[in-house]
């Protein structure tokens, strides 16, 4: 009965994918091929993958059927979880199965990266998958009357393969390399199972260009262009090339060729903002493999985090798919809120009650206050404990007044003497009121009498294309050394290089924008505009600042009490 399943040994060798040889047991080496996994289960390509570009986190399910028209052919099964973990590493888990004939696979794979950066615009990312599995000849396959006692006797081997990559990183390139099974370990012989691993080692060359100009369902959308080498030891050398057009709120399309398996096209769609479905066509090139019929990879992906540029309630998130990103599949950050902070912020109570007694509080005590609202973890927060809280230290601020009550009126009468002063002494000096704010535009004789947010927004819905949502309250800042006032922020980034992207594009269209760096995360705000009355910001934002910009904007406050 061997010689019924001799005739699977040769092809192993010619297909040079799997390599195995008939010794005590014939064993199958874990070696997947991942040259189509562009847009999930990319740390098959390469373990930097699971941070390198890559903000998305996803559990995937996977299947390769090769070379569909040959009995026994090459399959492959994985169940996995993979992503960004933090801002420096990315982490990947998963179950696989791999069937060549009677041969089969079945284990596990760990995958880690880790980020290092070099410089503003460089970054090194080191990583590696740890694959532990078992190889050998799967009974269940074996159809005869009279199995042989030789096959069904034959032990199956546990090995342990070590596969380590890097990746450099310079501004929209990426140059990597990757050791397939380079450290590899057999338990059963306690040695190295190089008499039937397969070894290989393959570098990339990567160019990613964010598709910034365009709009709708296209928004925020990137090209991916690759060049691949791969070496198999002891084999020839192969190379291929693939492209890749990403739309975070559509899906994705790919085609890429591999001078073993041939060309393959694909795409994909994001069904919901959760659920994604890719399908890949590969045919081979080759005489000896054109014949064997097309492969076909199916891939089912929920992700666990929204994929870069999903939409969030009201706008676009993060879209943050470069190793050097500090949150987490362009590289601009627009900021909103959380639905716990909208939930928060639309009570306008409570707000003024905060507002109240912050007022209320000695400079000295406001640590107390801060102790319970932190403008970064607000969101956290469970409103039942934050009453609590916030009645607690309402008490405290009533007996703090009632026994300074004095002091307190005092230092208030006298601080409210030094800003009035401060007023007239820049009204009567006429080169500080001729002085013009940078970035202000002069209010028209109708603007004047417009009073209330309520009046400007409806005037200007009527003077402009695009009428504006009502300014979210309480989006505020505090930097040191920073001028005071209300900026029009249109765009956020973790990146110099894309935000002067962004500037440079915004120059072509005519419009002048400038930016600041806030130094608790090192985010580049993009404003348009800044004042230092709240009647002119709002006057900006609803007439789409003077009818010249129709993108994204909101108004933060800075330094303002």
């Amino acid at each position: 009965m061997v010689k019924k399943y001799i005739y699977l040994f040769p092809l192993f060798t010619l297909f040079c994918l799997f390599k195995a040889q008939a010794q005590e047991a014939p064993a199958l080496t874990f070696t997947v091929p991942s040259q189509n996994a562009l847009v999930y289960n990319r740390f098959l390509q390469n373990p930097t993958f699971s941070f390198v570009r890559e903000n998305n986190t996803h559990i995937s399910m996977y299947h390769r059927s090769q070379w569909t028209q040959f009995d026994n052919s090459p399959k492959f099964y994985m169940l996995s979880y993979s992503g960004a973990f933090t801002e420096n590493s990315g982490l990947g888990i998963g179950l696989f199965k791999q069937e060549l004939g009677i041969l089969s696979n079945f284990g596990g794979i760990a995958n880690y990266a880790y980020n290092v950066q070099l410089a503003a615009d460089m970054n090194l990312t080191l990583g590696f998958n740890l694959s532990y599995y078992n190889s050998g000849i799967d009974h269940s396959k074996i159809a005869a009357e009279q199995p042989d006692p030789y096959l069904m006797q034959m032990d199956k081997y546990s090995l342990l393969t070590l596969n380590p990559g890097i990746n450099l990183n310079y501004k929209q390139f990426d140059l990597g390399l990757y050791a397939e099974n380079m450290v590899d370990y057999d338990f059963k012989s306690s040695r190295s199972a190089k008499e039937y691993s397969q070894k290989s080692i393959s570098g990339h060359l990567m160019y990613t260009h964010k598709l910034t100009t365009a709009h709708g369902m296209f928004e925020a959308g990137d090209v991916t262009a690759m060049l691949r080498g791969r070496q198999q030891f002891e084999d020839e050398f192969y190379y291929g090339a693939s492209l890749l057009v990403d739309f975070p709120k559509l899906g994705w399309a790919q085609v890429g060729y591999d001078g073993l398996y041939g060309i393959a096209v694909g795409a994909g769609f994001h069904i919901t903002q959760k659920l994604s479905l890719g399908y890949v066509y590969e045919k081979g090139m080759r005489d000896a493999l054109s014949n064997l019929g097309p492969t076909h990879e199916i891939n089912m992906v929920f992700s666990i985090k929204p994929k870069k540029g999903t939409l969030l309630p009201e706008s676009r998130g993060t879209e943050m798919r470069g190793p050097f990103e500090a949150l987490s599949k362009s590289d601009s950050l627009k900021i909103k809120r959380t639905a716990a902070q909208e939930t928060f912020q639309d009570d306008m109570e409570r707000l003024e009650a905060i507002q109240t007694l912050k007022k209320s509080l000695d400079k000295k005590n406001h640590h107390l206050l801060d102790m319970i609202i932190q403008q970064d973890s607000i969101e956290k927060l469970v409103r039942e404990d934050f009453d609590n809280r916030l009645a607690n230290l309402k008490n405290y601020v009533a007996k703090l007044e009632a026994e300074n009550a004095t002091t307190a009126v005092t230092a208030t009468v006298k601080k409210i003497n030094e800003k009035a002063a401060e007023k007239t002494q820049k009204a009567n000096d006429p080169a500080v009121a001729s002085k013009p704010i940078a970035g202000t535009v002069p209010i028209n004789s109708t603007e004047k009498n417009l009073e209330t947010e309520e009046e400007i927004r409806a005037y200007y819905a009527k003077k402009t294309k695009l009428k504006r949502e009502i300014v979210q309250k309480g989006n505020k800042m505090s930097i040191q050394d920073m001028e005071s006032g209300y900026y029009i922020i249109t765009n956020v980034f973790s990146s110099q290089v894309h935000a002067d992207e962004f500037i440079a594009e915004m120059e072509r269209k005519g419009l002048k924008t400038n930016y600041f760096i806030n130094p608790k995360n090192n985010y580049r705000y993009v404003y348009l505009r800044k004042f230092h009355v709240w009647k002119e910001a709002l006057i900006s934002y609803y007439s789409n600042v003077d009818n010249t910009y129709f993108g994204p904007i909101w108004i933060l406050s800075i330094n303002t009490n």
